[in-house]
Formats: C-alpha cells, sequence, structure tokens
C-alpha cells in the first residue's frame, strides 16, 4: 500500500487522492508472500528492525485504515492501523450507486478516448509499468503501424 510520494516509475493523476486512505485488511491466505521484496522495501523495513519476507507493507499517509488478525501477518508500516470493527462483507449486497449513475452521452469522437481510460489503463500506465508494458513502450513498438497494433489488440 503506497501513496503518490513513494510510487516510483508510476504516472500520477493530479486528480486523484495521494492517499491510500481507508485500506481495510480483512482475513487473507499469504503463501510466501514478499518472497522478491524490491531493495526500498527492504531498506525501509529495516527502520522497524523487520528483516525478512512481508506480506503487508505500507508507507505514506493513510487516515481511517484498518485490520484484523495483524498477528497472523508479517507486516511493515501498519503500527497506526485500528482493528477493524468487521470482519466480513457478508452485509453488502453490492458496490452500485442507490439509483444508479446518469447515463453519459459519448460522441463518436471520444470513444478511442473512453475505450483507452476504461480498458486500457487498467493495465497499462504512461510511462510505468503496471501490469502490461507502458504507454510509450507500446508507441515505440508500433510506431507509424496503426493496423499492427489493432492486430495485436484483436
Amino acid at each position: 500500500i503506497t501513496d503518490h510520494a513513494n510510487a516510483a516509475n508510476l504516472t500520477l493523476d493530479p486528480d486523484s487522492d495521494p492517499n491510500a486512505d481507508r485500506a481495510m485488511i480483512l482475513d487473507n491466505v499469504m503463501l510466501n508472500n514478499g518472497y522478491d521484496t524490491i531493495d526500498e522495501i527492504k531498506a525501509f523495513a529495516l527502520t522497524e528492525l523487520h528483516a525478512g519476507n512481508i506480506d503487508i507493507f505500507q508507507i505514506g499517509p493513510t487516515e481511517g485504515s484498518c485490520i484484523i488478525n495483524r498477528h497472523r501477518y508479517k507486516t511493515v508500516g501498519i503500527s497506526d492501523f485500528a482493528d477493524c470493527d468487521f470482519s466480513n462483507t457478508d452485509d453488502i449486497d453490492n458496490y452500485l450507486l442507490a439509483g444508479g449513475a446518469e447515463p453519459r452521452v459519448i460522441a463518436p469522437s471520444e470513444r478511442g478516448e473512453i475505450a483507452y481510460l476504461g480498458v486500457c489503463t487498467g493495465c497499462h500506465a504512461y510511462a510505468g509499468r503496471l501490469i502490461g508494458p507502458s504507454v510509450m513502450e507500446i508507441q515505440a513498438l508500433y510506431a507509424n503501424r496503426p493496423e499492427a497494433l489493432v492486430n495485436y489488440i484483436n
């Protein structure tokens, strides 16, 4: 869990909240989590006299975050997390807005941008790597060959 100040190599959205607030960690199964921890996290862990694998790591300011059964995990940076006052999400039927959202009229000229924002950015950041290569890498691979990009996507 990180804030924007500690998210290296990531294109930041200036309109999003820079802090990871209200993280709520319930029971999770952690098997060999953190086995390949990056050096920056290892260095921060040493400030809490922690060595070895880390199941849950948090850096940067956070408000309203909580965890249950913290003793089950190897943690760094969550000492200010409260104990959650719930243990499951059984009472949540869905995450939809009551009454739904207002329909949005999308002009044909906006469809490419909407598809990019709604689909592509889930895995591809502009300059840094999320799940797939960065948009900059994709642009370099398919420069002046839009049909090759279309073929790859399809």
